[in-house]
């Protein structure tokens, strides 16, 4: 019979038990930074009913990469992002939220798209939000910025300095209506806009000419290329504008003396919810990896399931593109003593001691593992070597009748005779 392969499909992550160990470590720092700034944690389904995951404003887009199947009569989805499952919660259980209503959520999200390094068809996201009802202060678009400031600060020590690169939906708005843009066509314009990074400027140019015609098309090129504060005085909606996203600016300055704030015409984030302020984080040291957060500002957050109005902000940050390439290349190092102690019988008859002095240890917070099976000591020592633990317990005959134990440091192979107490107060966290 023909062996079925051991391989996990493409495009699906599977980590080595140290390496997720790390992977756990940098969620944790996250999940701690973002409890700080007061959100609160979500775990919402990962299957969804496909009506609640399909967006209308840009269906085909997102249809091609989602995973839809059928359970009987029921047609369903795995999640594509977390913002619709956030949109969907935020509608049925409104009465007993407090808005402004913040919330995170690290799981698992699922896109049928090509892999390549630092995309994956699995993959765990950093969601996190700030929902209000009937409105939201454009204040909290910098307060999600502040917040992902604190959280690349936190994680400089894996991933070094980034570049927040920050674009304004509502200016381009007020742009494509100075240069008679048809609403028809904007969203297909921003998809194109949002390519900006991956593609030459002649490339950007045809793509949008199709649509708007050439002068447009260089015209639109050339005000995203330049500066957001030169376009005052092409007309009073776009000033309006302009205003509202340098009042944010002036906070960020204010607050993080913007020394890897960047603002960016071209930051257009491709989805179509999104209204105002959108933003990308990208990494300086892996240009390569494209941008490893994003978000920004969506005014009409639950529409389809709710005539109460919510209106929000966030951001994501893609985990698994940010940390399994850095992991699995060795620039994030692993740690290796992830064993504190291995307990070690050497006879069967020591097992109950052993086992007990074990648990000892592990309600004093040292991590232990007991070994109590039938092989030779010697085994028993090298799998203590291949956990890369910093001492062994060895627990004979002589040491049981004495109630003590033999700590040996695996480092400097010196042995000690000394109680378990003795070895708490050594050990002990």
């Amino acid at each position: 019979m023909a062996k079925v392969s051991a391989k996990p499909l493409s495009g699906f992550i599977e980590l080595k038990p140290l390496q997720q160990v790390k992977f756990n470590e940098i969620v944790d720092s996250l999940k701690q930074k973002l409890e700080i700034f007061g959100f609160m944690p979500l775990d919402l389904p990962i299957i969804e009913r496909q009506e609640v995951l399909i967006d209308e404003t840009d269906k085909n887009e997102t249809q091609n990469q989602m995973y839809l199947f059928e359970k009987g009569e029921n047609k369903l989805g795995l999640r594509f992002d977390g913002t619709v499952g956030l949109a969907r919660f935020v509608a049925g259980n409104a009465n007993d939220l407090t808005f402004p209503f913040r919330r995170y959520q690290v799981g698992r999200n699922f896109r049928g798209e090509r892999p390549q390094k630092g995309r994956y068809r699995e993959f765990y996201q950093c969601d996190f939000d700030i929902i209000g009802e009937n409105t939201l202060d454009s204040s909290y678009e910098f307060e999600i910025i502040n917040l992902i400031y604190e959280l690349f600060e936190t994680l400089k020590p894996y991933v070094g300095d980034v570049i927040i690169k920050v674009g304004s939906r509502k200016i381009l708005n007020e742009i494509f209506n100075y240069l008679d843009i048809e609403e028809s066509v904007r969203q297909n314009i921003l998809i194109f806009i949002d390519k900006k990074m991956k593609v030459s400027r002649d490339e950007l140019v045809e793509m949008m000419q199709e649509y708007i015609g050439q002068a447009k098309a260089e015209k639109l090129y050339e005000i995203i290329e330049g500066d957001y504060k030169k376009l005052q005085g092409l007309t009073p909606e776009l000033d309006e504008k302009i205003a509202e996203l340098s009042v944010i600016a002036d906070m960020i300055v204010n607050i993080t003396g913007a020394k890897n704030v960047e603002f960016d015409l071209s930051i257009v984030r491709g989805l179509g919810y999104y209204t105002g302020v959108v933003f990308e984080v990208f990494l300086k040291n892996e240009p390569s990896l494209g941008s490893v957060c994003g978000g920004g500002r969506y005014d009409n957050l639950s529409d389809k399931f709710s005539s109460r109005k919510f209106v929000g902000v966030g951001g994501a940050i893609g985990v698994s593109r940010l940390f399994v390439p850095m992991i699995e290349s060795g620039a994030i190092k692993l740690d290796k003593n992830l064993v504190d102690v291995v307990v070690i019988a050497m006879n069967a008859s020591n097992n109950s001691y052993a086992q007990v002095t074990g648990n000892r240890l592990r309600d004093a917070g040292i991590k232990t593992i007991v070994n109590i099976d039938s092989s030779k000591f010697k085994k028993k020592l090298e799998n203590a070597n291949k956990l890369d633990a910093k001492y062994i317990v060895v627990i004979g005959d002589d040491e049981e009748v004495e109630q003590l134990v033999t700590l040996k440091n695996m480092d400097t192979g010196e042995s000690e005779k000394i109680s378990v107490n003795q070895v708490i107060e050594k050990l002990g966290k």
